[in-house]
């Protein structure tokens, strides 16, 4: 190509030609690993905060099915029960709020291709965050499993790092891994009862909540939710995994202080939910056991079991349930209504707020505008109507010499037309006269005929009773003597001059 062809399709505009051999693949490279990390990071959030046992191939396929026409769907799920079709359904509409790029990324592969990236990219994200999790508490159990966290002096005298000597093994750890409603055997024969639980005497399985979960370790045989899901330990163990682990010793979960998000933020959550509350009861177990690699089911306990137990347990009461996540909120993030709240917690009271004041302002600008936009409607409507009974009035009742209305091109004597439509118009009236400058203040007189004026009366002849009568003025008193001389006292009765004869004669 020609430097000047060059030249124009660079001055047109033109978008440069895609990336060829090395760069292309390198552009395809980088936009793969961007999905791939959109989509093990979501994992992570799914196995925390949505469902940490759900099938991620199976709630793919149904999400694809969904897209599908309803023929087409039902042979892809013929082997599905609606029930789990309806569980999967639910998983996917919440991971798509995650991701969400998600239902367009599903509708435009097909199976082979999801199979072969996002499901796997998921299910690393899932185990991952699983592994990191247990790591994390692992080493946190001697500090958090004691009686008091904030005192290094009372830690248990335990290995961080390795889980040798815990479970049952150490009456501290087994008092808070024995079923509730066993504690207090333990309490009263420890010995025996570590015993009875090794033998399988006192059975240890997913059905039986754990002391550990109750507020201050006490457990009511009568009210078995009183107090679940308050201990101490377990509520440890959600700030350290969900927030961060400074957040237990310091009391303040806010992530803007750091630079780095936390796992909450990171999975959109802003408040506790039930799904994070089991997920953080089983991890918290499994910290405290001597299981040294995560298995679903050892023995005659599932952890599976445990966590679908949990999500029962917050369906019972609706109340209990609402006061308990309350009770979560305010330990992990401050505020009983969670993370979002805080903010419009700061400067509530400040009355000297440039926000506050901006906010008033623009809402009294928009009530204004509201209130001169009606006047102006109800004047425009009170216009019409006043033009519209006018020209009505004048089509139907006419003053003669009047010129026909209209209401663009108005009439020299608009005002007298006016006038001549109101309830006086049939009466003989008079234009009001003012009195004579010679007398001041004498009002002014408006007599009003009540006889409709007719063609036999005229309107300014001597039969007029109604014209006004002109008031004669009275002449001014002559002082007391002899008369000035050349006036005349009385000139309507003075004899003709000669002047005024002759004029008579011609």
């Amino acid at each position: 190509m020609a430097e000047s062809q060059v030249a124009d399709k660079r001055k047109r505009g033109a978008s440069p030609s895609p990336a060829k051999g090395r760069n292309a693949k390198k552009a395809k490279t980088n936009d793969s690993s961007d999905i791939k990390r959109i989509y093990t990071r979501a994992g992570r959030s799914i196995n925390r905060t949505i469902d940490a046992f759900c099938s991620i191939e199976q709630v793919i396929l149904v999400g694809k099915a969904s897209m599908l026409s309803a023929s087409k769907a039902e042979k892809l799920l013929e082997d599905i029960p609606d029930d789990i079709r309806d569980y999967s359904k639910n998983i996917f509409d919440k991971i798509a709020i995650l991701i969400p790029s998600l239902r367009e990324y599903v509708d435009g592969h097909k199976l082979s291709e999801l199979n072969a990236t996002i499901i796997p990219w998921m299910n690393k994200g899932i185990s991952g965050s699983r592994s990191d999790d247990a790591y994390r508490l692992k080493l946190a159990v001697p500090k958090y499993a004691s009686a008091d966290p904030n005192n290094p002096e009372k830690y248990l005298a335990i290995s961080a790092e390795s889980k040798d000597g815990r479970g049952f093994k150490h009456e501290r750890l087994g008092r808070l891994l024995c079923p509730a409603r066993d504690v207090a055997r333990y309490d009263e024969d420890t010995a025996r009862a570590r015993q009875d639980i090794l033998r399988g005497d006192i059975r240890v399985t997913g059905n039986r909540l754990p002391t550990f979960i109750y507020e201050n370790e006490e457990y009511d045989p009568d009210d078995m939710m009183k107090g679940a899901f308050r201990g101490a330990y377990f509520i440890n163990c959600y700030k350290d995994i969900m927030t961060t682990p400074s957040s237990v010793r310091d009391g303040d979960s806010d992530s803007s202080k750091g630079h780095k998000k936390d796992n909450a933020e990171l999975a959109g959550m802003t408040s506790v939910n039930v799904e994070s509350a089991a997920y953080m009861l089983m991890q918290g177990r499994f910290a405290l056991t001597d299981e040294k690699h995560w298995v679903i089911k050892r023995g005659i306990f599932n952890y599976e079991e445990l966590y679908l137990k949990a999500l029962e347990l917050f369906k019972i009461d609706e109340e209990w349930t609402k006061e308990t996540l309350a009770y979560l909120n305010k330990q992990v993030f401050g505020d009983e209504k969670g993370r979002t709240s805080k903010l419009h917690a700061i400067n509530t009271n400040d009355d000297d707020d440039d926000i506050t004041m901006a906010k008033q302002q623009a809402a009294a600008r928009r009530a204004a505008m509201v209130n001169m936009n009606t006047r102006a409607a109800d004047a425009a409507q009170s216009e019409e109507r006043l033009r519209s009974t006018v020209e009505t009035a004048t089509n139907e009742n006419p003053v003669d010499g009047a010129q026909p209305f209209s209401p663009r091109t108005p009439s020299v004597g608009s005002q007298r037309h006016l006038a001549a439509l109101s309830p006086l118009s049939n009466l003989n009236t008079t234009p009001i006269r003012s009195a004579p400058d010679s007398l001041p203040g004498t009002p002014t007189r408006r007599t009003l005929d009540a006889t409709p004026r007719t063609a036999a009366t005229p309107r300014n002849g001597a039969a007029d009773t109604c014209a006004p009568q002109t008031p004669t003025p009275r002449p001014a008193a002559q002082p007391a003597g002899k008369p000035k001389r050349g006036t005349n006292q009385n000139k309507t009765n003075a004899a003709p001059t000669r002047s005024s004869r002759r004029l008579n004669n011609k």
